[in-house]
């Protein structure tokens, strides 16, 4: 409804949004993967990825192999990475089998 039928009127304008999911969404296990190493990036987003997996991984040789096999630089921030890339780093092996920690 436009903002002159209401009285007062609104001082905002508003929007309705349909989101629709995507049909090559990643699988359920591949999000529990990421939603953790999203969680585990971004609670100290502006520190280097390398840190961060370290402590998850048990060792900054572990972090640096995983980062170096997806083409990510050790000393990038997490807010720098691709949605691509943070899904690829979500489902190696190194990570789901440490992601829990």
């Amino acid at each position: 409804m436009p903002a002159q039928l209401f009285w007062p009127r609104p001082k905002v304008d508003s929007s309705v949004l349909r989101l629709e999911l995507r049909a090559d969404r990643p699988p359920p296990d591949d999000l529990e993967s990421l939603d953790q190493l999203v969680d585990r990036l971004f609670q100290h987003r502006r520190q280097a990825v390398e840190g961060l997996l370290a402590k998850s991984l048990g060792s900054r040789e572990g972090a640096v192999a995983l980062l170096a096999d997806h083409g990510v630089e050790p000393r990038a921030r997490a807010e720098n990475l691709s949605p691509a890339v943070l899904l690829a780093l979500a489902r190696d092996p190194r990570w789901r089998g440490r992601a829990r920690s």
